[in-house]
């Protein structure tokens, strides 16, 4: 009989068997997670958009946080549920949901850094190449390794200003699971499937821009399998597990915020500046978008981070491939088809039709104009050229391998070179320096962080001493209130006020005088051409700046 303190055997043969199976996979794994860490992870400068939407994490992690009742306050996005008396923490911002706060949160306990916020992204990778491994039906590792070969995909989702790591594995889950259940008429896939469109709709309700792509690739594998369809079945459970998003969905959307209660997520999302018909259907419209730009090269998926230089002949190569192949790989296959009397058949194709269609979807907005807007499109253009390449694979495998040979290197150029380009201000290593000095308990325990700046205010809420209290106000003395309880705070609270600022921003710098008059410059700043810490007179043997 064997002991209930001892490992079951059963237990550990299966897991050396896993090992043993696996061992190729997961040394891959180790193998690129240090790749990420030291390739994206330490090089690419901050950018404080990427920690915007942990804003719940922000408040409850730091209790002091909650003395924040300017702009960005703890409270200011929850939700009354249906506007009765129960308030949740259904968002992050205005039309983000909470649900990254959620997923990130038990990695933050055991990591609180921003590198622990980047690293996330390399986990929900694994996700997205287990699933495009069943998709696909290829080896786990070619398609983690097709994932991180494609350089500005993988930047985004490592770098990640907008939960761009969930929303491109969701994609691949969801068109994973139409596919299966299109296949075999089963509840279980139909109703995952609406799960995760829900958890993609309250991520950020602008994911909503991929749904017609996701519509019609449904449509798609439901035409492409019709013949051994169970259309009785099928319908009813669609119309049982669309409940699963419809009910949840409108709760969310109708749920007014408690702090203005005529504000609705629907409302914000709908008030965004969106252009006219007539606007779309003139071809000036995209020709003068900054949209352009962000598809036109792989280096834009560093914008928020860099000066975007002209793009080169090495970017415009890049971008033919990236847009070319699956074209080319579609007429090939379309010929073979006329040439051989057969039916034309291509995956790529519904795939990069979704791609245009999301493409085109993006210009509706005017205040899309950023690459993790572009990202919303990117996870179709990914599998369209998957299923290139496995068609490529089929006609001639030399060429395929010399193709993907070209690929890896290219891509890894652009790992390699990336750095190069020019820093923006606000992501200035300057950042990181003045993030180190507030890390400081004595400065935490006794002040106040001012942050005239929204980005900075994030990034130090976040990642700092348990005991600290980051207040976010916008520049300007114009608002008296404001400048009235800032005043007060010392008196009521016991700490004095200290500000962080941007020295590229001299109109912000007489207002601070204006309302702490005695200011000093920490002398650990006084050299810093871009950030700074601005703090009364402290002589304390503790006090870092002194």
């Amino acid at each position: 009989m064997q002991s209930g303190l001892l490992p079951n055997t059963d237990f550990l043969k299966m897991l050396k068997t896993f090992l043993r199976k696996n061992a190729l996979d997961i040394f891959l794994v180790i193998l690129l997670g240090f790749f990420t860490y030291f390739a994206l992870v330490k090089r690419a400068p901050i950018n404080m958009d990427e920690f915007s939407h942990y804003h719940p994490i922000l408040c409850s992690y730091y209790e002091n946080n909650d003395l924040n009742t300017f702009r960005e306050q703890c409270g200011m996005y929850d939700q009354q549920l249906l506007g009765g008396d129960l308030t949740v923490t259904l968002r992050s911002y205005g039309y983000g949901g909470s649900l990254a706060s959620i997923y990130y949160y038990p990695l933050f306990l055991l990591w609180p850094s921003a590198e622990s916020a980047r690293m996330l992204g390399f986990i929900f990778v694994m996700f997205q190449a287990y699933i495009l491994s069943k998709l696909l039906k290829v080896r786990f590792r070619y398609a983690l390794l097709g994932i991180v070969s494609f350089f500005p995909y993988y930047y985004q989702i490592i770098i990640d200003t907008s939960i761009i790591h969930f929303y491109t594995t969701a994609v691949m889950a969801m068109v994973y699971l139409l596919k299966r259940w299109s296949e075999t008429i089963k509840f279980k896939y139909i109703s995952l499937f609406f799960i995760i469109l829900l958890l993609t709709f309250w991520s950020r309700l602008s994911f909503g821009l991929g749904f017609p792509a996701i519509i019609m690739i449904a449509l798609y594998y439901l035409f492409k399998n019709r013949k051994k369809l169970d259309y009785k079945t099928g319908l009813k459970q669609l119309l049982l597990s669309s409940l699963l998003f419809l009910i949840p969905a409108l709760i969310y959307i109708f749920s007014p915020a408690t702090l203005d209660g005529t504000m609705q997520v629907w409302l914000e999302l709908t008030a965004r500046d969106s252009r006219s018909l007539g606007e779309l259907l003139n071809p000036q419209t995209y020709l003068s978008s900054v949209l352009i730009r962000r598809f036109s090269s792989p280096l834009q998926a560093t914008e928020r981070a860099y000066y975007m230089d002209s793009i080169g002949i090495l970017e415009l190569i890049y971008s033919l491939i990236l847009y070319g192949f699956p074209i080319l790989m579609i007429l090939i296959n379309f010929i073979k088809a006329r040439k051989a009397r057969i039916k034309f058949k291509s995956e790529s194709l519904i795939f990069y039709v979704s791609f245009l269609i999301t493409s085109l979807l993006l210009f509706r907005s005017a205040d899309t104009k950023h690459m993790h807007h572009v990202m919303m499109a990117y996870p179709f253009l990914f599998l369209s050229w998957a299923y290139s390449l496995i068609d490529l694979a089929k006609i001639k495998k030399a060429l395929f391998n010399i193709f993907i040979a070209i690929l890896v290197l290219f891509n890894l150029y652009y790992y390699i070179t990336f750095t190069s380009q020019q820093v923006q201000i606000y992501s200035d290593e300057e950042l990181n320096k003045v993030h180190e000095i507030l890390q400081s308990d004595y400065l935490a325990s006794n002040y106040f962080y001012i942050n005239p700046n929204w980005g900075m205010f994030f990034y130090e809420g976040l990642y700092g001493p348990k005991e600290q209290s980051v207040i976010y106000i916008q520049s300007g003395t114009d608002n008296v209130d404001v400048v009235e309880k800032l005043k007060s705070m010392p008196e009521i609270y016991g700490r004095d006020l200290l500000y962080i600022y941007d020295k590229k921003v001299p109109e912000t710098i007489p207002d601070l005088y204006d309302i702490s008059p005695n200011l000093i410059e920490c002398s650990l700043t006084k050299d810093y051409e871009v950030w700074g810490i601005l703090m009364p007179p402290d002589d304390n043997e503790l006090n870092p700046c002194k």
